[in-house]
């Protein structure tokens, strides 16, 4: 089942001819808005009397107490709107550049400890607690945008919310038109490099935390590139291999071997950048070296010796 909207729910030029009574139950007909009390009989609009609004200009972000109802608005409308006005956000071109500037910058560091150091100051930096018109939130160890998020954005931006519920607004629509959206949008950005800056530093604490609670365990070593034993595997067949003449057939065929028994779960690319920690330079990973190989006899030997010490 497709999940409901309420975008477009109204006729803008029915709804603008509208008396403020009228409004308000066609809002609760619409569920845009809804009565706070959960009595059973609450979509009898029948018997609530909205005369005393007649005088009354309609607002979307008002609140109608009738015969003893609280009647408000749906709050899930703001964060269907704000949800996607984050989603926009997260898929510009901006947001790609800027998380790819910042992995780009990790891949200079030699150490977990200095990764872990950078890290930290750019949170520090851009202060995710104190952004202009966002409001952060952290709980159980994830950094997350508050509940209330939303409703504090859209009540400030009251022109919106009308555009949205009415035919006023379209797919195209440019949100930064609207009053406070653009700084939001510039802190949501920031907002979201701190979250990738914090769930980076969790990824790497506890990768260090695996290597000390099990510190003979090679193969906890280095856990985005290797799964259980791959590192220990590595580790043996690299003493023969370093020191050998065609390295390039070699560590292909290393990589083809252990991606196929499922030790190695990294891209090509990323275990050349590996391998150069170890000072083995390799321009390619050579696919030649995927099939039938007569190094295969020597690998197998290495796992099944080093699997059946677990």
């Amino acid at each position: 089942m497709a999940k409901r909207t309420f975008r477009n729910i109204l006729n803008r030029k029915e709804f603008d001819k509208l008396t403020t009574p009228e409004k308000i139950k066609l809002a609760l007909e619409k569920e845009i808005f809804e009565i706070a009390d959960n009595y059973p009989y609450k979509r009898d609009f029948s018997k609530l009397d909205f005369s005393i609004y007649n005088d009354e200009e309609f607002e979307f972000f008002e609140h109608y107490d009738v015969d003893d109802f609280g009647i408000m608005l749906n709050y899930s409308i703001p964060h269907e709107i704000c949800d996607l006005l984050c989603l926009r956000i997260s898929h510009t071109y901006k947001s790609h550049l800027l998380l790819k500037e910042i992995q780009f910058k990790l891949e200079a560091f030699n150490t977990q400890d200095q990764k872990l150091n950078f890290l930290n100051q750019e949170i520090k930096k851009s202060d995710p607690f104190n952004l202009p018109e966002l409001i952060g939130d952290f709980d159980k160890g994830d950094l997350f945008l508050s509940p209330i998020q939303a409703i504090e954005l859209i009540s400030r931006n009251k022109n919106l919310l009308y555009d949205w519920l009415t035919d006023g607004i379209k797919y195209e629509t440019n949100f930064e038109a609207y009053n406070t959206v653009n700084t939001f949008g510039d802190s949501y950005l920031k907002f979201i490099y701190c979250q990738y800056c914090f769930n980076e530093i969790k990824s790497i604490k506890k990768g260090q935390q695996s290597i000390e609670t099990n510190p003979n365990e090679g193969e906890l070593m280095h856990p985005d590139i290797f799964k259980k034993n791959g590192f220990k595997i590595f580790e043996k067949i690299h003493s023969k291999y370093k020191d050998k003449k065609h390295l390039v057939a070699n560590y292909s065929f290393l990589f083809y071997a252990m991606t196929k028994d499922g030790l190695i779960h990294c891209s090509g690319i990323k275990f050349i950048e590996f391998l150069a920690s170890y000072n083995v330079s390799i321009d390619k990973i050579d696919s030649r070296q995927s099939g039938k190989n007569n190094r295969m006899d020597y690998y197998n030997e290495i796992k099944s010796a080093i699997i059946a010490q677990q």
